[in-house]
């Protein structure tokens, strides 16, 4: 047993050697608060590098770095600076520009835009998305969802003196019918308790909307941690980190399921 605790004792210590020394060598280096290994600098600057900023540094600073886990991110306080940095690749044209982020594939974001390290999936995916968005039938019909989904819950506070209720959670949920109905095509009912009618009509639904609403920011947030953890660290089993992976509802099929569903109501002819 001494073995083993000494045996770990001195693989923290050669990772805490590695990091400085990877810290005091690294190539030109930036003002910054000064990272921890594992964690970076999270502690000081929490999760808002611009407070931190206008906080502890000049205004005179162009560029600044700290610590997102054992990513070194710099920060460019002047916008000037961007078109000399070379981060877009492969071609200058070109608006993609260098992911460096190997945990996103845990969350399958590299099929997404913002994490895709694909170049060309990358480059597929934006001219998709792009084409729906700059598309008049979906602005239109965006606009038509707003005001529909709006309206509805109006009609529930008519003929009433005083509607009290949780403004951010009501706004949560109304973002999620609104997503819901313009990029699956399918109301999610989230609006559920203040709509007495849809509620009462499919109650699993509303669950399921409401499940929804509070994952989406859980899983952003999932991701911002887990993308600080290195992987060293994360496939420990003591500490958690895959059963919260799967505790969350996006990763349990949710989402999934109301992809499936939609796509096979389309294949049968349901508009």
């Amino acid at each position: 047993m001494a073995a083993i605790i000494t045996f770990i004792g001195l693989l923290i210590c050669f990772y805490i050697l590695r990091f400085y020394y990877c810290y005091f060598t690294r190539s030109n280096p930036l003002p910054g608060p000064f990272p921890l290994p594992l964690i970076g600098t999270l502690l000081q600057i929490k999760m808002d590098p611009n407070r931190w900023a206008a906080k502890h540094l000049k205004k005179s600073v162009d560029l600044w770095e700290f610590y997102f886990g054992h990513f070194r991110v710099v920060a460019v306080q002047n916008s000037d600076y961007l078109e000399k940095l070379n981060i877009y690749q492969p071609s200058e044209r070109s608006k993609f520009f260098k992911r460096s982020f190997s945990g996103s594939e845990k969350f399958n974001a590299t099929y997404s835009l913002i994490f895709n390290i694909d170049y060309h999936k990358w480059r597929r995916n934006r001219q998709f998305l792009t084409k729906i968005l700059m598309s008049k039938k979906f602005q239109y019909g965006f606009i038509d969802s707003v005001q529909e989904i709006f309206k509805r819950a109006e009609k529930q506070w008519d003929g009433k003196n005083n509607v009290t209720f949780d403004l951010s959670e009501w706004m949560s949920c109304y973002k999620m019918d609104v997503s819901s109905l313009t990029l699956v095509g399918r109301p999610s009912y989230s609006l559920a308790l203040f709509d007495i009618i849809d509620k009462n009509k499919s109650t699993f639904l509303a669950e399921e909307s409401l499940q929804l609403a509070k994952a989406a920011p859980q899983y952003l947030s999932l991701l911002c941690f887990m993308l600080c953890v290195p992987k060293c660290v994360e496939d420990i089993v003591m500490l958690g980190f895959k059963t919260l992976m799967k505790d969350n509802v996006i990763f349990n099929g949710i989402v999934d399921g109301i992809i499936k569903k939609r796509r096979q109501e389309i294949e049968n002819g349901s508009p």
